[in-house]
């Protein structure tokens, strides 16, 4: 059987067209398109979600991927984004006139403003948000309960289309590296055009820097900054001593 690869989605780095694109190569080993698999999917067990009108209301927890035949058979890889624009992102998400921020944060929170979310996010503890695995780590999925690293590759957001091409030359070495992907989906009518900058003032940066420190400096962003780079191999960029936070 040819390698493929799962993918552990974190929210807002363009999930659904990385899907839909590595399933018209059949590289990608995640199950159809049912809701269970287009969930979101935790490396801790028992990672709890509150908040979402969308999201399996009836189950507190989302899935872990340690539990599935398709991640214990492949290659893993994720994809990672500049956390100042990811969580601009976050915030911005409305895929329904009813549902606000990311997993309908922004009703959860009562949040009425940008500055509002993210001093809540920066300053309150993790349990209080409503994906607590989300506010102790950005990036916290590809780590399990213990903090040990379960994602083998992470492809840069900013370079994409790049990434994608270097992740099917690792799972079909010689093969033509082309690959199409379609345009970002989800894109939010409350963001437009708005480069994430300006949703910040200095205030909002700050806190920004100090509580996404460990994603800033381990994948080399900074505010005015994205990391060129495309793929990496988590295994040898992230120490067997760094863990989540």
């Amino acid at each position: 059987m040819k390698a493929q690869a799962y993918f552990v989605h974190i929210p807002k780095t363009a999930g659904n067209s990385v899907r839909d694109a590595l399933r018209r190569e059949k590289l990608l080993s995640n199950r159809g398109y049912d809701k269970k698999e287009r969930d979101h999917h935790f490396g801790v067990k028992f990672s709890s979600r509150a908040g979402s009108s969308q999201q399996h209301t009836e189950n507190p927890y989302f899935p872990c991927y340690l539990d599935t035949e398709e991640y214990k058979s492949s290659i893993s890889f994720t994809v990672i984004r500049n956390p100042f624009d990811l969580l601009v992102s976050y915030y911005c998400h409305n895929p329904q006139p009813k549902d606000l921020g990311w997993a309908n944060s922004r009703n959860y929170h009562g949040f009425k403003t940008f500055e509002q979310f993210i001093k809540f996010y920066c300053t309150e503890p993790p349990a209080k948000w409503h994906v607590p695995h989300l506010s102790k780590n950005l990036f916290g999925q590809i780590f399990d309960e213990e903090g040990i690293l379960r994602v083998d590759y992470a492809i840069y957001y900013e370079n994409l289309n790049a990434g994608l091409r270097e992740l099917k030359g690792i799972l079909r070495p010689g093969s033509n590296k082309k690959i199409r992907i379609l345009n970002k989906l989800n894109r939010s009518k409350l963001r437009a055009k708005k480069p994430y900058q300006e949703f910040y003032d200095k205030e909002t940066r700050k806190l920004v820097e100090e509580k996404c420190s460990w994603e800033l400096d381990t994948f080399g962003y900074a505010f005015n900054c994205s990391n060129a780079q495309t793929l990496i191999n988590l295994n040898k960029h992230i120490t067997a001593e760094e863990t989540s936070k």
